[in-house]
């Protein structure tokens, strides 16, 4: 696992709720039905319990899936599902948005591959749906342009 002394407390806590975040954000603005909402949540939890290679930010991403997929990070996530879709989305990418100034204490390049695995599970809850809507895909953009 990487090193996570480079992190403080909180800034820790960011990367690991992230990748749920994401997926959630994503999630919140489409019009779903149970079915949709299911194969969503599945596509994002996959690239969260096994997110691939991305790099120098392979060892990071493993500790931050790790520990996403452990129960805090979900009942966090899940707290704030109880909005409005918009709101939810909004809030949850206020949060994500913590995250580049996080990985500027890495390498350019494990921070990239941070990014990019975040945007990845973005892309996957998309890829998921049944009818991927254009709210889908903005707020789907508006993960991207955190991290390029």
């Amino acid at each position: 696992m990487s090193d996570t002394q480079g992190f403080s407390k909180e800034d820790w806590r960011v990367l690991v709720d992230a990748p749920l975040q994401v997926g959630a954000t994503v999630l919140a603005v489409g019009p779903h039905g149970v079915k949709t909402t299911i194969h969503e949540v599945k596509a994002a939890k996959a690239l969260v319990k096994h997110p691939g290679t991305y790099g120098a930010a392979d060892e990071l991403i493993k500790a931050i899936s790790h520990e996403a997929d452990r129960s805090k990070a979900r009942l966090d996530t899940k707290r704030k599902m109880h909005s409005a879709p918009q709101k939810v989305a909004d809030s949850l990418l206020e949060e994500v948005s913590r995250v580049p100034a996080v990985l500027a204490q890495r390498s350019a390049e494990e921070a990239a591959g941070v990014g990019a695995w975040l945007v990845d599970i973005a892309d996957a809850v998309i890829a998921s749906s049944t009818e991927p809507t254009e709210a889908e895909r903005t707020m789907r953009d508006r993960v991207a342009a955190l991290f390029s």
